[in-house]
């Protein structure tokens, strides 16, 4: 089953759950964690996986993210082991 991503406006102290109440495949900008050349994104990925950022890198490298939100395609996989590992493709959340 996918899941839509969708923007919402920051969650306040969205890093401890309070605030507003937010929802798998919710995704809303961190300018803090920005690149020079890159918008941060964060992303509540599934089953309790956590918030996923665009600007992460795995094993030093970013992942490629590409179109605009909420119709982002990020590659590789993310694995956010052991809750959740899956595709963002066109905005979708998959397994």
């Amino acid at each position: 089953m996918s899941i839509h991503l969708r923007v919402v406006e920051t969650p306040a102290e969205w890093h401890r759950w309070g605030g507003k109440k937010i929802a798998t495949g919710d995704m809303w900008r961190v300018p803090s964690k920005d690149l020079p050349d890159r918008e941060c994104w964060a992303i509540l990925l599934p089953n309790g996986a956590g918030v996923w950022f665009t600007t992460e890198e795995a094993d030093g490298v970013l992942w490629e993210v590409t179109g605009a939100p909420p119709a982002i395609t990020v590659t590789p996989s993310i694995n956010a082991e052991p809750y959740w590992h899956g595709n963002i493709t066109n905005g979708e959340l998959t397994p």
